[in-house]
C-alpha cells in the first residue's frame, strides 16, 4: 500500500460489513416507513371490496384532470397488437380499477394459471385508458385502509402503495403477455376515448371500451364480462342504454381461488340474450311490439316530463294512424339489432325534440331580438350589414311544431344549430345539414309513408355515422357516442 493510500484511508470511519440505515430527519418517518414496507414485502394485500370502490371514486378528481399524463403504463398500451389473433370464441374480461386494486393477488395467480393451463383456457383480460388513469391518480392518494394478507391477518396499508403495486404488476405484462392486453387512445367507437371524457362518466368509458372490443375482435356479448364491484357500472352493463343486451358484471366473491374465477369468466354468460335453441339474440319480440304498437297506437302528447311513446313520428297530440297505412311489404327481420335501435332511437327523440325545439325558439327570438337592437344603433345613412342566417328563420308557434313529423322537427332545429354554429356562411351550412338529413332519413316513419323512410338494417355504416354526428350536435358526445357503440355491435349481430 502506497503512502498516499495509508493518508486516504486514515481519514475514514469505521466501515461496517452489513446493511447500513441512514436517517435523514424524522419528517413523515412513519408515512414513509410504512409505504417503503408494503412496497418491499412478499405478503399481498387483498382490500375489502366496497372500500376499493370508496376509493377509487375519491381518487377520479386526479384521473379526470385534463394536466394530467400517465405514466410508462399508458406509453406501454400503445403498441401494435394484433386483433384477429383472438379467437371469436374468446372470453374477453373488462377490469375495473377497484378489482385491480382489491383483488391484485387474485389476478396474478389467475394470469399464472392460464399461463400453465392445460388445454388451454380462452381469456383474455382487458385494460381500459381510463382504469390506467384511474390507478395513476390514486397513487398520490394519502388514504390508508385496512387490508388482509395472504395468511389471514389485518395490515394497514396505503391505497397509493396498492395502486402502485397494481401499475407495476401491469407494465412487464400489458401488450406482452397473451392474456392481458391495453386499451390504446384510438380504440374507440369515437376514434379516441379521450376525445369528449370530460362529458362522460367513468362508467360509461369502461361500458365504452367492452363495446369496442367485443366488436373489433368479433366477440359476442354473451362472451363478455366486466370484473367490477361497482354498483352503478354493474346496472349500465346490464342495461346497456337499452340499446343492446348489456354485458354480465361481477366481482370476485371473498375467498375465491384462481380456479373458481376461470370457471366464472369461462362459464356460459348468465345475461340471456338469445332464446332457447337459437343461436340469435331475441329480438324478435322487441321489434314486433314495436311495429304493431306504431301502427295501432296514437302518439301521446310530447312533454320532456312524458314517459316514452311508441314509435310513431308524428308530434301532434290528436294525431293518429290513417286508416289505411303504407307499411312496407319489403320481408323485415324482427331480430335484426339494427331495426331494433332505429325504433329506439325514434321513441327518444320523441321524449327528446319537445325541450329541444323550445331551447331552439329561445335561441332564435333572442338573435331576432339582437339584429333588432343593432339596426337602431345604425345610422339611416350607413350601409347596413346582412342580417345573421340565425335571425332569418321563422318561429313557429307550438301548435304548429306540434303538428310536424320527426322529420320536419329535426330538419328545422337543424337550421338553427348551423345558423348558430357558422353565421353567414352556407358552405358550411350544407355540410351540417347533410348528417342530419341522414338522421331525419333514419328517423322516418315507412309506417306513415314518409318521404326517405328506410329499415336501420339497409343503412350503411357511413349513413349511420352521419346520423350519430347529427346526434351529438343534437344531443351531445354521451348519447352519440352510446349510439356508435350500440351501431358497431349490431353490425356484429346482424
Amino acid at each position: 500500500m502506497s503512502y498516499a493510500d495509508a493518508w486516504n484511508l486514515s481519514w475514514q470511519g469505521p466501515r461496517t460489513t452489513g446493511p447500513t440505515t441512514i436517517i435523514v430527519d424524522g419528517i413523515n418517518e412513519e408515512h414513509e416507513e410504512q409505504i417503503t414496507n408494503m412496497d418491499t414485502e412478499e405478503d399481498d394485500y387483498t382490500l375489502d371490496s366496497s372500500t376499493a370502490v370508496e376509493d377509487v371514486r375519491v381518487g377520479r378528481a386526479t384521473a379526470m384532470s385534463s394536466e394530467y399524463q400517465n405514466s410508462d403504463l399508458m406509453d406501454a398500451m400503445e403498441v401494435d397488437w394484433e386483433l384477429s389473433a383472438v379467437k371469436p370464441s374468446a372470453n374477453l374480461v373488462i377490469v375495473d380499477t377497484n378489482v385491480l386494486i382489491s383483488q391484485l393477488p387474485l389476478l396474478k395467480l389467475t394470469v399464472q394459471q392460464l399461463d400453465s393451463s392445460s388445454p388451454p383456457v380462452d381469456v383474455l383480460f382487458v385494460i381500459p385508458g381510463i382504469v390506467i388513469q384511474e390507478l395513476d391518480g390514486l397513487r398520490n392518494s394519502k388514504k390508508q385502509n385496512e387490508a388482509r394478507k395472504a395468511d389471514g391477518s389485518l395490515a394497514t396499508v396505503s391505497v397509493s402503495g396498492l395502486a402502485r403495486r397494481a401499475n407495476d404488476w401491469l407494465l412487464p405484462l400489458v401488450n406482452r403477455s397473451p392474456f392481458i392486453r391495453g386499451q390504446k387512445t384510438s380504440e374507440s367507437p369515437r376514434g379516441n376515448w379521450m376525445y369528449g371524457r370530460e362529458s362522460m362518466d367513468n362508467d360509461d368509458l369502461v361500458i365504452e371500451c367492452a363495446n369496442h372490443f367485443s366488436a373489433a375482435m368479433r366477440v359476442p356479448p354473451e362472451n363478455m364480462r366486466i370484473l367490477s364491484y361497482d354498483k352503478n357500472i354493474k346496472l349500465k352493463a346490464k342495461i346497456e342504454g337499452d340499446l343492446l343486451p348489456g354485458y354480465e358484471c361481477f366481482g370476485p366473491s371473498p375467498g375465491w381461488n384462481a380456479s373458481q374465477l376461470l370457471d366464472n369468466l369461462a362459464a356460459p354468460s348468465q345475461v340471456s340474450r338469445t332464446p332457447q335453441n337459437s343461436q340469435r339474440p331475441d329480438w324478435g319480440k322487441v321489434a314486433q311490439k314495436k311495429r304493431e304498437a306504431a301502427l295501432a297506437t296514437p302518439s301521446a302528447a310530447l312533454h320532456r316530463s312524458a314517459s316514452p311513446v311508441p314509435a310513431s313520428t308524428t308530434l301532434s297530440t290528436s294525431y293518429s294512424a290513417p286508416a289505411s297505412p303504407q307499411v312496407d311489404h319489403t320481408p323485415l327481420k324482427p331480430w335484426h339489432p339494427l331495426n331494433v335501435i332505429q325504433e329506439q332511437l325514434r321513441t327518444y327523440l320523441i321524449a327528446e325534440l319537445p325541450g329541444l325545439i323550445q331551447q331552439c325558439i329561445d335561441l332564435v327570438r333572442r338573435e331576432q331580438e339582437a339584429e333588432a337592437q343593432r339596426h337602431e344603433n345604425i345610422s339611416v345613412y350607413a350601409k347596413r350589414a346582412p342580417p345573421s342566417r340565425l335571425s332569418t328563420i321563422p318561429i313557429p308557434s307550438e301548435e304548429e311544431w306540434r303538428q310536424w313529423t320527426l322529420r320536419q322537427a329535426i330538419l328545422w332545429i337543424d337550421k338553427v344549430v348551423a345558423g348558430k354554429a357558422v353565421g353567414n356562411s352556407n358552405a358550411h351550412a350544407a355540410v351540417i345539414g347533410s348528417s342530419s338529413g341522414k338522421l331525419a332519413d333514419l328517423i322516418a316513419s315507412s309506417a306513415q309513408g314518409e318521404r326517405g323512410a328506410r329499415r336501420g338494417q339497409d343503412w350503411s355504416r357511413g349513413d349511420w355515422s352521419d346520423a350519430a354526428n347529427a346526434v351529438e350536435r343534437f344531443l351531445g358526445t354521451g348519447v352519440a357516442g352510446q349510439l356508435r357503440s350500440a351501431v358497431e355491435q349490431a353490425f356484429i349481430l346482424r
